[in-house]
């Protein structure tokens, strides 16, 4: 591809990757406003998203067969003979002479379709395989290094991006290594494979990974933001049970609704474990519970006989001991740890209602 031609490519692509992050920075989410961090980060994005796009089509690796426009299969004396013919002096520099050199061997030509021109032309001492994999490994991790990085940027804390930075580094952690297996076992066929396609799939990744993580996130917040606590309306695109509140409206706090969420949740849990109607179906195993249960009710008796005890729990304000008669009678105080274990077996009731959809069986 001729300067020229790469050049207003990379401008068509460049436009292309430009006008949308543009109008995504615009119309972003309502709730999450465009903080100065967050400007520096999409701006990081589109920069880091762009060098890659010119490295690939700016930049591409160099090819001797194909600036020549020669198959890979062409004898190197024939090669040779035709730069000579094209040299002003008749000479040939060092690099490409080592270069020919190397490409002599049928295995040193499919070392170049695998590792590419650089590797093949500065390695002089390389002549098996694992002499030019160790000698490309290098730069090779620097370029994973360095997508790994941008991807740490863009989802440091307090970005809302925090949550997708470890399924993004494994993403490219896993390219890394599946690179690696596809250049040292993927077959070359020399007339036909020309060299170049491997550069070109190990580098595109490098822009769609952190473009992605970004992406995904500004998606999912429109979506939540559609989703709302209102009915769902014929405007929302998204299938869900509401639909966006009124621009007037204020957002409902997340933290608020978080917690309640949390203190739902918590409740069931403290519930699950007294809830399990499959044990008592099962004989032994309802033997086992009331055994349990059983043992458990005549140690808590021990402990609350013991008059040390009593004391002691009297002092701490966590009396168990009800004062004024027995428990039958209308004028007895309850002790205040007795009252605040009734009041948790209630909220436990209230707070893990049955189904509406549960219905008694009718009787036999």
């Amino acid at each position: 591809m001729a300067a020229g031609v790469s050049l207003a490519a990379f401008l068509a692509t460049a436009i292309g990757v430009i006008v949308p992050w543009f109008y995504l920075s615009i119309h972003r989410a309502p709730g999450r406003p465009l903080t100065s961090t967050r400007s520096l980060l999409n701006i990081l994005l589109l920069l880091h998203t762009l060098y890659v796009l010119f490295q690939i089509i700016v930049l591409p690796p160099d090819n001797i067969f194909k600036r020549l426009h020669l198959p890979l299969s062409t004898p190197v004396d024939a090669v040779r003979s035709f730069l000579r013919q094209k040299s002003d002096t008749g000479r040939l520099p060092a690099s490409l002479d080592t270069l020919l050199r190397h490409l002599q061997s049928y295995d040193v030509k499919t070392f170049y379709v695998r590792f590419g021109h650089r590797v093949v032309a500065t390695c002089d001492y390389c002549h098996s395989f694992n002499d030019f994999a160790m000698f490309a490994l290098p730069d090779a991790m620097l370029s994973y290094i360095w997508a790994a990085t941008v991807v740490g940027l863009v989802t440091i804390n307090n970005t809302g991006h925090e949550r997708y930075r470890t399924l993004a580094v494994g993403a490219i952690a896993g390219s890394f290594a599946v690179e690696a297996y596809y250049i040292a076992t993927s077959p070359i066929e020399i007339p036909k494979d020309d060299g170049g396609v491997f550069w070109v799939r190990g580098h595109a990744h490098f822009a769609v990974v952190p473009s992605l993580t970004r992406i995904h996130t500004a998606t999912s917040g429109t979506i939540r933001f559609c989703c709302s606590a209102k009915p769902c309306s014929s405007s929302c695109p998204y299938s869900c049970t509401s639909s966006p509140a009124s621009p007037t409206a204020p957002l409902l706090n997340p933290t608020v609704n978080a917690t309640r969420l949390a203190e739902q949740a918590l409740l069931r849990m403290q519930l699950l474990r007294l809830t399990r109607g499959a044990i008592m179906r099962v004989p032994l195993l309802r033997t086992r519970a009331a055994e349990w249960w059983e043992g458990d009710a005549r140690d808590g008796q021990w402990v609350r006989e013991d008059k040390a005890v009593q004391d002691l729990a009297r002092q701490l304000g966590s009396g168990f001991d009800d004062a004024g008669g027995n428990s039958d009678s209308e004028d007895v105080v309850v002790a205040p740890l007795r009252a605040n274990a009734r009041n948790a077996v209630t909220t436990l009731r209230t707070g893990f209602l049955p189904s509406e959809f549960w219905k008694v069986p009718p009787s036999s």
